[in-house]
């Protein structure tokens, strides 16, 4: 197939097998220099294939989901990180993980019309939420990806200042909990990234979470709840406490599956949130710093919520789902 690389001089690529794309033909251009494919549109130098051996060269050829950014120019790690924003925001919208499995970062010139690999290196572990079956990735989502992209590097375009700093801490503390499959770990750094957006005032840090939080899920009884669970089980799993002696109310037997969704539920939180704020440049604008997102605050504006108990049981295993 002809998939018309030779106008371009690099190229870098993520290649991983996670849900899959679903695409109506092997591949599509969201850009003109931003490919997708459902499988791998080059192949392996023999020198990689030695280095990987063949099981792993192997997977990288049968890999389901390959994302290639291509470049006229020669900067290999702008590419890479413009392909690593774009990857974030279609796990922003609970899809493209690749599920704990090994993934590869792919780059080299472009030869004869051809992507030849010249650095493999390999990606982080994204492990879906415990219990849960994600989606393949749709072209809806990878064409809301590009503008959460765009986001994602607008925040970290200028790491030497303070902008945006609180925000990239809290993404930073996303991407942690994405790349753990256990629960203290993945439901603490998710609440870590919330606080970065709804930013609770010190003296009052629980019931200003919860307050601000609500703004985002709406204010009821289940919010509460959620809420509460969320910021408690954060707490002991800050202070290195049993995160089940948060649940006592839960029968035993029940516990590990109300952890299991409260810490889904806080990693829908969280990406909500930072969608809210990523996706729309003049939200974006009022979180630079600590000052304006206290602003912000003063008269927050979000355009949709998110149930998180709906949300939280779409795509739970039908015979794990806690309701």
């Amino acid at each position: 197939m002809n998939y018309g690389f030779a106008e371009f001089n690099c190229f870098a690529s993520l290649s991983f097998s996670g849900r899959g794309v679903h695409l109506e033909g092997e591949s599509v251009w969201m850009t003109k220099d931003l490919l997708v494919a459902r499988r791998t549109p080059f192949a392996m130098d023999e020198f990689w294939k030695t280095q990987l051996g063949e099981i792993a060269a192997n997977k990288v050829s049968n890999s389901n989901t390959v994302l290639i950014a291509l470049s006229t120019g020669d900067n290999y790690e702008e590419l890479k990180s413009y392909l690593h924003s774009f990857h974030y925001g279609l796990m922003l919208q609970g899809t493209g993980y690749n599920c704990g499995q090994e993934g590869w970062i792919i780059a080299g010139p472009v030869k004869n019309c051809e992507l030849r690999s010249s650095s493999v290196g390999s990606m982080f572990r994204f492990h879906e939420p415990a219990k849960v079956i994600t989606s393949a990735i749709e072209v809806v989502r990878l064409k809301r990806a590009l503008v959460l992209a765009a986001g994602i590097d607008a925040i970290y375009s200028n790491q030497p200042s303070d902008k945006y700093l609180r925000l990239r801490k809290g993404f930073d503390a996303y991407v942690l909990g994405l790349r753990s499959n256990q629960f203290h770990i993945r439901l603490h750094q998710f609440v870590r990234a919330i606080e970065s957006v709804v930013m609770p005032r010190r003296s009052n840090l629980k019931n200003d979470f919860k307050l601000k939080s609500k703004v985002i899920i709406g204010d009821n009884d289940e919010s509460e709840e959620i809420l509460n669970d969320l910021y408690e089980l954060r707490s002991a799993a800050e202070h290195l406490s049993p995160m089940h002696s948060k649940l006592d109310r839960f029968d035993p037997d029940r516990r590990n599956d109300i952890l299991a969704t409260r810490s889904y539920q806080a990693e829908i939180l969280a990406r909500f949130a930072f969608c809210s704020v990523l996706e729309d440049v003049a939200v974006r604008d009022r979180f630079k710093s600590d000052d304006t997102i206290a602003d912000f605050w003063t008269a927050p504006v979000f355009s949709t919520q998110v149930n998180l108990v709906a949300a939280a049981t779409e795509n739970y295993y039908t015979f794990l789902n806690p309701n």
